[in-house]
């Protein structure tokens, strides 16, 4: 009996992922292992989409978060902890007055990983400037790497029809947060979608 043979096909993203990945180690070696590459590594992945224009949004969520983030992170280590109880209360607001989700969400995880995690280093000073380098490198190779493939064409012409019954929602229960933010993502891009029940 001869069964057809699988064969495992590498797609585009995970080429690009895994080019992207190793030219961020590439700039670490070639900076004297300066820096955290992983920061670097995780910006580049994160600026890989499928559609330029996303891309560009993505990349700009990055910078912006975290610049904002090191810029709170920094005068919090300057301050240490005389004014924390105010300043994470002008932090928080600051963030939700941002209006951009991935970039407050970016924003955030910075913050925190210089205040509660680098605060007490030798010199913290460092890793911010290390963590600001890092993800500018990593978002410069994420969009150039991700320049390189052919961009995806946006599928104008074709209607996406979804059953609403155990497939949009399940059953006896309202949509998952996951379901409902990936759909209005998709419908933000553009996305031709119909239900049916």
């Amino acid at each position: 009996m001869n069964r057809p043979s699988a064969r495992f096909h590498i797609g585009q993203r995970v080429l690009r992922s895994a080019l992207g990945v190793g030219l961020c180690f590439a700039v670490y070696v070639l900076r004297g292992f300066q820096g955290i590459p992983f920061y670097s590594a995780l910006a580049a992945l994160q600026c890989m989409q499928p559609y330029r224009g996303s891309t560009r949004r993505m990349a700009v969520q990055r910078l912006t978060g975290t610049g904002v983030g090191a810029v709170f992170g920094l005068v919090l280590i300057v301050l240490q902890q005389e004014l924390l109880v105010r300043f994470s209360c002008a932090y928080l607001l600051y963030c939700l007055a941002l209006h951009r989700k991935n970039a407050a969400y970016f924003s955030c995880v910075v913050f925190l990983s210089i205040t509660m995690v680098h605060i007490g280093d030798s010199n913290p000073y460092l890793f911010v400037f290390n963590r600001v380098t890092d993800t500018l490198l990593g978002v410069a190779i994420g969009m150039g790497v991700n320049a390189l493939h052919r961009p995806t064409r946006k599928r104008k012409d074709v209607l996406f029809v979804a059953a609403l019954d155990d497939v949009l929602l399940p059953r006896c229960a309202p949509m998952s947060d996951y379901g409902r933010v990936e759909l209005n993502r998709l419908l933000d891009e553009g996305l031709a979608l119909s239900i049916m029940t």
